[in-house]
């Protein structure tokens, strides 16, 4: 790593995420701080997202995620609120410390564990409405956002989950586009993992969920399911076999949550000359029935014009007894890929840890030693809850370096 410094947040969960612009290195956590740095890591500036809503006479309520529209040169913060409402801030321009165009939008129910991803027409919003059965998206009008328009359309749109799962967390997770060549197809995408023991389909696949939205009638927007194989997968790789937060052993304490059953923050679109690729992570278990987590990662490809399918997947699961978790992985600009996630086990505390591949190395590998960004010092005591997500984006500035940011569990 060029960098690898302590972020902001001692508690948890602090929900980090993060982006990078031009010059700087944009990072939130709950409830609700960012913090700006340059790219040598040094804190620039520090401000409380609650600063961007006072026009509602609201308070945040966390869960903030930061993108950088590369194609705009524009920040994008967003958290959400009680009721019902999603906050979203767009810079007016490069300067993270500039001024910004705040919006809130009201939503059907909580929008709980809202993740946003970017696509040429829409900003992405999945969120936890309705439990497993129903799968939630926002659409909200790029254009509109940028433009600093009084009135935005956003469109609200469910699609069939699964009933089956006896997971108490089901969401689908937004792709989110990167690069400065535009995806071939307008249409935004979502996916959620489907596991054949839910009873759902008869083999485990990811499901992908195309949009082709009208703006002007929400009842004309068409949705387009696809189901991908992939190897088979157990995902829910937890030791308690009830549901709650004691998924992942850790030194000195109680299970912490793993959230299985999610495709992690965030996955990652890119256009190459000749495909179109999406790199994707989330945990299973590792061991043929033991429980031990470790990292799937997928990559999907559509070469030009054609459907999408599986290009390449592995379990990142050394035999070395520790848990695997909480994983978040990106693309460069050349293909090379990224992976970082925690780790923990009865012996270890919370830690971080990255491995990665170039793109010419065997397919299904991570093929870089794998290093110990940060060692578990602790104990987590807070009934079970660590963190939900952590967030690894691009400097599309170069087109090679990934940040990357998440918690652990430090003194």
């Amino acid at each position: 790593p060029k960098v690898n410094i302590q972020g902001l947040g001692n508690s948890s969960p602090l929900d980090p995420t993060g982006d990078v612009g031009a010059d700087f290195y944009l990072q939130a956590v709950n409830v609700t701080e960012v913090g700006i740095y340059d790219k040598t890591g040094n804190m620039v500036n520090q401000f409380s997202m609650n600063t961007l809503w006072s026009e509602f006479n609201v308070s945040s309520e966390g869960d903030p995620i930061i993108l950088y529209d590369e194609i705009e040169g524009r920040w994008i913060l967003t958290e959400f609120t009680d009721p019902a409402n999603l906050l979203i801030a767009i810079s007016d321009t490069e300067d993270p410390l500039g001024t910004y165009n705040a919006y809130s939008f009201s939503t059907f129910r909580f929008p709980d564990y809202p993740k946003f991803g970017i696509w040429p027409n829409a900003l992405v919003v999945t969120t936890n409405e309705q439990g497993a059965g129903q799968l939630t998206s926002y659409f909200i009008d790029r254009a509109a956002l940028m433009n600093g328009e009084n009135s935005v359309n956003m469109q609200r749109i469910n699609v069939t989950g699964n009933n089956n799962t006896e997971a108490g967390f089901y969401v689908a997770t937004p792709i989110d586009w990167n690069g400065s060549q535009m995806p071939l197809d307008e249409k935004p995408i979502t996916i959620a993992l489907n596991d054949s023991s839910w009873g759902g389909t008869t083999e485990d696949v990811v499901s992908m969920f195309q949009y082709d939205i009208d703006w002007n009638d929400a009842n004309n927007t068409e949705v387009t399911r696809t189901d991908i194989p992939l190897s088979p997968f157990d995902s829910y790789p937890c030791a308690d076999p009830g549901y709650g937060f004691s998924c992942i052993p850790q030194l000195d304490g109680n299970g912490v949550d793993g959230i299985p059953e999610v495709i992690m923050n965030i996955p990652n679109y890119r256009r190459f000359g000749n495909h179109e690729a999406i790199v994707f992570n989330f945990i299973t278990d590792a061991t043929n029935g033991e429980n031990r987590a470790g990292i799937r990662w997928v990559e999907l490809r559509s070469t030009t014009g054609n459907d999408w399918e599986l290009y390449q997947e592995g379990t990142f699961a050394p035999d070395d007894n520790l848990h695997r978790f909480m994983g978040s992985i990106a693309m460069d600009g050349k293909g090379n890929i990224g992976l970082a996630y925690n780790v923990s086990s009865e012996n270890d505390y919370i830690g971080v840890r990255l491995t990665g591949r170039l793109l010419n190395d065997p397919l299904g590998e991570m093929t870089f030693e794998e290093f110990a960004v940060a060692e578990g010092e602790n104990a987590i005591l807070a009934g079970g809850r660590f963190g939900d997500y952590a967030d690894m984006k691009l400097d599309a500035a170069d087109g090679r370096t990934l940040w990357y940011t998440t918690e652990y569990a430090a003194q």
